[in-house]
């Protein structure tokens, strides 16, 4: 049976004897997807100058780019800006200017994802009403919507915050979302932040649930302030990825295991100089990272 490309690294030891440089290739490899980043990360540069700011990011080493929003500009412009800088895009975030009428945008957005094509249309939020304790109202609606997605020919997931997390029976709230919802159709976007904010571990939940999660957030965590389910400023303590207290390096080994298709850097505050300095700060140090 032919040996795929980890299997081949780390049993060719023959090759790397006597190199200290080289011996470390057979036992740490770099990431198995390409840089991807969540465009709500430079939201502001984005609706100033969106081709500008790609064509920094594709410099910087990104390839994938998660749109939460098109910045004024249509699904068309964007994939030619896409194609222009060698960039693509896996993953849309569904935004909406009134949140009561997302049941009637989401066929148009499942949609916009086939258009660019991407294979995810991702749900990013259902805070109003996990705040008020209705899980088993969110699980419908995510079922609901992922058959709508499906219908569309493309995969839907869900992006967690925080709150998630609050007690739903005798467990949390995502474990309730996870076992309730069809594991068919309903793929997680798991945020590593968010999730270890709430006081949780993201490798536990991949290696508990493989092959729920589609797709990982990934960005840091200042350390030294308290874990919470309430979602709000006071529970933003982001950092550019390899500056923070959380350990990446487990997470990308569990990530692959659980069959994660694509990972993109976000940060939401405590930017270094520029936003551009924290994304590559950020990118730098996940091309650089073994696992």
């Amino acid at each position: 049976m032919p040996l795929n490309r980890r299997e081949f690294l780390r049993n060719s030891s023959l090759i790397v004897l006597g190199s200290t440089v080289l011996s470390k290739l057979v036992s740490a490899e770099s990431l198995p997807w390409p840089p991807g980043l969540q465009s709500w990360t430079l939201g502001d540069l984005c609706r100033r100058d969106l081709p500008g700011t790609l064509k920094k990011l594709s410099a910087m080493g990104y390839k994938d780019i998660e749109f939460a929003g098109y910045y004024g500009h249509t699904i068309a412009e964007i994939k030619s800006m896409l194609a222009d800088n060698g960039l693509r895009s896996t993953s849309l975030h569904f935004t909406s200017n009134s949140w009561n009428h997302w049941r009637a945008q989401w066929p148009k957005f499942c949609n916009d994802v086939a258009e660019i094509g991407a294979t995810y249309a991702t749900f990013p939020m259902f805070h109003p009403m996990l705040q008020a304790g209705q899980f088993g109202k969110a699980v419908d609606t995510l079922n609901a919507l992922a058959k709508q997605a499906d219908t569309g020919g493309v995969k839907f997931a869900y992006h967690n915050h925080n709150y998630e997390f609050r007690p739903q029976g005798k467990e949390p709230g995502y474990d309730y979302i996870l076992k309730n919802t069809d594991a068919a159709l309903v793929n997680m976007e798991l945020d590593c932040y968010w999730m270890v904010q709430a006081g949780y571990d993201p490798v536990q939940y991949m290696n508990q649930y493989p092959g729920r999660f589609a797709l990982i957030h990934v960005k840091d965590r200042l350390p030294g302030f308290p874990t919470s389910t309430d979602l709000g400023i006071a529970a933003l303590h982001t950092t550019a990825v390899g500056k923070g207290s959380i350990n990446w390096v487990p997470i990308f080994q569990a990530a692959e295991k659980a069959g994660v298709k694509q990972y993109y850097v976000e940060q939401e505050n405590n930017f270094m100089r520029s936003k551009f300095d924290s994304v590559k700060a950020s990118v730098d140090y996940l091309k650089q990272l073994q696992i």
